[in-house]
């Protein structure tokens, strides 16, 4: 078991573990749920924010099941207190919803008003057995004296001013001379000094969540042992990291079934309209066969686009409609490449009218599609006589136009068929050719 509170010289019966010798009665279980809040903490806001502010983080998370947001409420004003005209008859009526009152003992909290009156109030309505002390600065004296007299009429027992008079206050004392006399022997009594200012004290440290965990003990109730609420804190952890874990894959594996179910759907909704376009062209291919490829070049555009880039028309066309293919082939060969064969085609990516076809006869061409027939726009040769452009490519909305040759070479075209530059092809993996040739 950790020490819970620094032995200090000269002062006989300090207690340094979680069992003191108070002679208080403990809360029954049942009378702890008539309250709202399980304590009441009262500091001097100007020493001890921080630290009551960790303090109360951590009684209401220690040993909190996951499915609640608190394992205890603990009133402290900076964070519950609304504002209200009468400052202390909001104060007093949270006094009266606490089962426990929490001081956070140090020189500042006997010199604030507010403090003192808030432990009389305490003392006369509940007495001392429900009186828990943290002790955060400062040091502890303790009195055999007994409860000091009726304050008398008009003044609050947290009014002082008989120990300040009697000298009976000192710089370092950390609980008000009336506050010592009522208790008369030591109490429940907690040091959390060390913690003073540590702005990363939490459940992460595990020496503050042993003293804490004294603390806590106490509010849950009889039969509640420090020990028991660390170890269900760190049970409670471990549940909830494996719930995260759980919830977390079972989200990815959600999130992939989600993606391959629309990837699936998107590809199915594609080749529905594809068959349904390829169905209606089929339809016009004997009596308008130029309308008919307008409308396979304008589907096969809007389906290829999102599978490659290449946009290679004539194959997929080819595959698809093997009679439409055939009559475009013989209509491009015959208009732009002199009766050759038409090598490839490619379609522009944003501009599916736009068509540029490789001939045999060593030249590209390219079309536009109006109203079904194919319009040359320009027609260029390749620059060595007897090289045959095998493949070619468009960019955006035709603006460049790469060709591979015979030769072995790469050009550029730009949309008016000005050649740019002509560079090798590198090599094939495992192919030591530089160049191709297709037989006609």
């Amino acid at each position: 078991m950790p020490r819970i509170a620094k032995p200090e010289r000269g002062v006989p019966g300090r207690s340094t573990g979680a069992d003191h010798g108070h002679t208080s009665r403990e809360t029954p279980p049942a009378a702890l749920a008539t309250y709202r809040y399980r304590a009441f903490l009262s500091y001097s806001q100007g020493a001890d924010r921080l630290l009551a502010t960790r303090l109360q983080g951590a009684l209401e998370q220690l040993a909190r099941p996951w499915y609640r947001r608190r394992a205890i409420r603990v009133f402290r004003d900076q964070t519950e207190l609304a504002a209200a005209p009468e400052l202390w008859g909001s104060i007093r009526a949270n006094l009266e919803r606490s089962a426990f009152f929490i001081l956070l003992a140090c020189p500042a909290s006997v010199r604030s008003r507010w403090v003192k009156r808030e432990i009389g109030w305490w003392l006369r309505n509940r007495g001392p057995q429900s009186l828990i002390i943290v002790l955060t600065a400062g040091r502890l004296r303790w009195s055999t004296s007994g409860l000091p007299d009726d304050p008398g009429p008009g003044r609050d027992q947290g009014d002082d001013r008989d120990d300040d008079q009697a000298g009976l206050e000192h710089d370092e004392d950390a609980i008000p001379g009336f506050l010592r006399r009522a208790l008369g022997s030591e109490p429940l009594w907690v040091d959390l000094s060390d913690f003073r200012g540590n702005a990363h004290a939490g459940l992460q440290d595990i020496e503050f969540v042993n003293r804490v965990a004294t603390l806590a003990a106490r509010l849950h109730g009889e039969g509640v042992s420090p020990s028991d609420l660390v170890g269900q804190d760190l049970a409670q952890h471990r549940r909830t990291l494996r719930l995260a874990w759980s919830a977390a894959a079972t989200l990815a594996v959600l999130l992939l079934a989600a993606l391959l179910a629309a990837g699936i759907a998107r590809h199915q909704a594609v080749n529905a309209q594809l068959r349904a376009d390829v169905a209606v062209a089929s339809n016009l291919l004997q009596t308008r066969p130029g309308l008919a490829l307008t409308m396979l070049v304008a589907t096969r555009a809007r389906s290829v686009e999102s599978i490659w880039t290449g946009h290679r028309a004539l194959p997929e066309l080819e595959r698809t409609m093997p009679g439409a293919v055939a009559h475009t082939r013989e209509r491009l060969a015959f208009v732009a490449h002199a009766g050759e064969p038409v090598w490839d085609v490619a379609l522009s990516p944003r501009d599916p009218a736009l068509i540029v076809s490789a001939g045999g006869d060593g030249s590209i061409a390219a079309w536009r599609l109006v109203d079904g027939v194919p319009t040359l726009l320009f027609r260029a040769r390749l620059g060595d006589p007897g090289s045959e452009p095998l493949a070619v490519a468009v960019s955006g909305r035709g603006e460049r136009i790469a060709v591979a040759g015979s030769d072995g070479h790469v050009r550029l075209y730009d949309g008016g068929g000005r050649q740019q530059w002509a560079r090798p092809m590198p090599p094939a993996a495992g192919d030591g050719r530089s160049s191709t040739s297709r037989g006609r």
